[in-house]
């Protein structure tokens, strides 16, 4: 690669290892619950500042694959909270003084689920679980709240989704913390379901067949939410009626052009983002999902009109209500993290020239070493990781699984040295800007004609190979998807 390359990889890897943060102080940790020292793990380990709803999706997945003994200590870390909150609540937003209450779901049980199919022995799970179950039904199911369970917690358990309201005005629930966060009622469904999946998974690990079976069937939540005519995840009321949004509200514009904040459409259906990104919000079921929008070509046409939708507002305006959605392409934005895995989701639709040549424009655009710097909100280390699993070539894509999805790799030679003492060379003789579609992939001298790898194989690996062209490989002939 170009210095300019190595400047944005390096800097980005930095950024990743920022947090969280080591604060052992010879052997011992401040836990802010019992407002006293405690023993460190190991003797010199206690990591918190972790923002767990934008770091699952990247930065925990690249220390899983690069420093697992690193990623095993914070995700214990984090249970020694859950241990001494009086509440036994799992946190998910936790800094070395407090827990903060932003965001939905809670995903740190993806960040374990993952480390365990990654091969990461030893992990409290059995503990995990306790305190799991004991937050899901006792805390709020709400974004943005530190409250007990309330009336729409409740409407959740029986019905399967949080139901939404048209107009910020026709809040009634005490439930809902304020009028920033709102119900977010369509992110938060699919993202409880996710969570509600990977307890499930947990569950059917440790064994308990009871919760196993009970979590892994509300993880079929999302299909509650997603509407078959548009194909999109659109809101609910309480009445089980779809609220049909017009083109401008799928994009996340205001229906007014000067409408106030206070009227905006942020958070009233979709957390930081719009209808295009969270489309594809099933991440724990996106064979199901290809399925239910018509198969791989119907998937790729709607992962195309992402893209190729553009906004009908001002982008001062426009960005005044979505700040986080800066890095447009279409109504897509890179800059927001769930957005992330949607390039990839090209590798399940059958066209991984598509996700080749977006990953490229994506970082050669957006991701620089001049004033363009870094796009919208890089929380925690969550968009520099992604940069930094991007630029390597393979992403985890669907966080609880153990496979990766080949993208376009930026570098012509690099070499990683795992944990497990083994050396990978990755070699993209002639990769450019220009050069960016995979032709094919060898793997230890041997053709690998799939868009994905296994961790266990990724990991053991000595070789790969990149065949890189100027013409898009349409129309390989390649293995379906593990999904």
């Amino acid at each position: 690669g170009c210095e300019s390359q190595k400047r944005v990889f390096y800097s980005a890897f930095y950024r990743a290892l920022e947090r969280p943060a080591n604060f052992d102080e010879h052997g011992e940790y401040f836990n802010f619950y019992k407002n006293a020292a405690e023993k460190s793990l190991g003797g010199k380990y206690f990591y918190t500042d972790d923002w767990s709803w934008d770091t699952y999706r990247t930065s925990h997945p690249m220390r899983a694959l690069l420093m697992p003994k690193t990623e095993y200590y914070i995700l214990e870390s984090i249970l020694r909270y859950a241990e001494a909150n009086p509440k036994q609540w799992i946190p998910k937003f936790m800094s070395i003084d407090r827990e903060y209450k932003h965001m939905n779901g809670n995903h740190i049980y993806a960040s374990f689920l993952d480390a365990h199919v990654k091969g990461i022995e030893n992990l409290s799970l059995k503990k995990l679980l306790k305190h799991a179950l004991i937050t899901v039904e006792t805390k709020t199911l709400l974004a943005g709240s530190d409250k007990e369970a309330g009336e729409l917690s409740a409407f959740y358990k029986e019905y399967g989704f949080i139901p939404a309201i048209r107009s910020p005005d026709d809040e009634n629930s005490k439930e809902v913390p304020s009028k920033l966060e709102r119900r977010q009622s369509v992110s938060v469904t699919t993202a409880l379901a996710y969570d509600d999946w990977c307890i499930g998974r947990i569950a059917e690990i440790v064994g308990d067949k009871e919760n196993a079976k009970k979590f892994l069937a509300r993880g079929d939540n999302y299909k509650k939410l997603f509407e078959p005519t548009t194909k999109f995840f659109l809101p609910k009321d309480a009445d089980g009626k779809f609220m049909m949004l017009t083109p401008a509200e799928l994009r996340g514009e205001s229906a007014k052009l000067r409408g106030d904040l206070d009227n905006a459409l942020r958070n009233m259906y979709y957390t930081e983002n719009n209808a295009y990104v969270y489309r594809f919000d099933a991440e724990h079921a996106i064979g199901e999902l290809v399925k239910m929008f018509g198969g791989q070509k119907e998937f790729e046409k709607a992962i195309d009109e992402g893209f190729a939708s553009p906004l009908r507002m001002w982008k001062y305006h426009f960005l005044s209500r979505l700040p986080d959605h800066t890095g447009i392409i279409g109504s897509y934005s890179v800059a927001n993290e769930p957005a992330f895995r949607v390039p990839y989701l090209y590798n399940v639709a059958g066209a991984p020239w598509k996700a080749q040549k977006a990953l490229r424009h994506i970082i050669d655009k957006f991701f620089r070493d001049d004033i363009m710097g870094i796009p919208g909100d890089e929380d925690g280390g969550a968009m520099t990781a992604f940069v930094v699993m991007t630029h390597l070539g393979f992403y985890p894509m669907n966080v609880g699984t153990p496979y990766y999805e080949f993208g376009t790799p930026f570098f012509e030679d690099f070499e990683i040295s795992f944990e497990n003492g083994n050396k990978l060379r990755v070699l993209a003789k002639g990769t450019s800007s220009e050069n960016k579609y995979v032709k094919s992939i060898k793997i230890d001298g041997k053709p690998h004609n799939k868009t994905w790898i296994a961790h266990k194989d990724l990991v053991n690996a000595k070789l790969i190979e990149f065949e890189m062209s100027n013409k898009p490989a349409i129309g390989q002939k390649l293995e379906p998807s593990p999904y």
